[in-house]
């Protein structure tokens, strides 16, 4: 089924890495029912999953997958949510390209607001949004951004997020698409070149989604845990920032230093202090100034004692 107007529309692909999910598909399958935008092409990429994942991907798309919301699976073995995004992104054929993770909700109105917001602006390339964060305790927040945020305030609150984002196809690709190599903050990592690279960025003051946060989901929730796999992704952030020094490169310099000493006090706080002294040198090395240096120090105490909303006062050193 296509009227004029779907067909005259551009085409959006929603790409979603899937690791034995069988628990939490249905809930995001009936999310993409109630999505007002089409045409949709949702791209499922199974990442290995040993439970019934797959069969119930192929059930969704039995039942639904029509001319204006198509759905494709395909299987990307290595493992990793990186790798299986750029396989989704590499057979993708939208106009614009989402991310979202199996194991989350999906606003029914944010592709359209998103899309409408990204047709306003014909330079834009990117649109931005805020979502909202739900955790096992059942209380939620909403993610921590505002408009027109700077690659600085991103490198302190992590505000671009794989799901609060939608691009066009050919800028994601042209800047690289997603780092797989790095095993966690991905979207962080991503998220510093979004800013840095797309010539213009429309922002939306609205939050969208409820992303469940879990000790099983992509982001996870320890430092301690994943310390190696963090300590590669601040270095690839680093070489980032001093490969694109530009009129704000002092303050991202600046707010990177500020982030590194507050990580290094929530390994600290969890018992890791080999990693947090790596952290601490990594922060050290980058030249920023008694002032800036002095309340880096300051907030990995802060930190590392129990500190809540470090960065709100690193945004405000900055």
């Amino acid at each position: 089924m296509c009227d004029e107007d779907v067909c005259m529309k551009d085409l959006v692909s929603i790409i979603v890495p899937v690791f034995n999910r069988e628990k939490t598909l249905e809930r995001l399958f009936s999310s993409f029912k109630r999505l007002d935008y089409f045409p949709l092409e949702i791209i499922f990429v199974d990442n290995g999953s040993s439970d019934s994942s797959w069969s119930l991907c192929e059930d969704f798309q039995a039942a639904t997958s029509s001319v204006d919301f198509q759905i494709k699976l395909i299987k990307e073995d290595v493992r990793g949510a990186s790798r299986a995004r750029n396989a989704g992104l590499a057979i993708a054929n939208g106009t614009y390209v989402s991310f979202f993770d199996s194991d989350d909700e999906m606003s029914p109105d944010f592709i359209s607001s998103m899309v409408n917001a990204l047709k306003a602006d014909a330079c834009a390339e990117v649109v931005i949004a805020k979502s909202r964060m739900v955790f096992e305790n059942g209380l939620s927040k909403v993610r921590a951004g505002w408009i027109n945020a700077t690659v600085a305030d991103h490198i302190l609150t992590s505000m671009v997020s794989t799901q609060s984002f939608v691009c066009r196809r050919d800028f994601l690709n042209r800047i690289g698409g997603w780092n797989d190599q790095l095993a966690v903050w991905v979207d962080y990592e991503l998220g510093v070149r979004i800013l840095l690279y797309a010539k213009r960025i429309v922002w939306i003051d609205r939050v969208f989604h409820r992303i469940h946060q879990h000790s099983e989901s992509i982001t996870g929730t320890s430092y301690s845990a994943r310390s190696m796999a963090i300590l590669k992704a601040l270095g690839v952030i680093t070489e980032i920032l001093y490969m694109n020094a530009h009129a704000n490169h002092i303050s991202n310099l600046r707010a990177l230093h500020l982030r590194e000493r507050i990580i290094s006090g929530q390994f600290i706080r969890e018992g890791d202090r080999e990693t947090s002294e790596k952290v601490d040198q990594m922060a050290c090395a980058i030249e920023v100034g008694k002032f800036t240096s002095f309340w880096g120090g300051f907030l990995r105490w802060y930190v590392s004692i129990g500190g809540r909303g470090a960065w709100r006062m690193a945004v405000s050193i900055i």
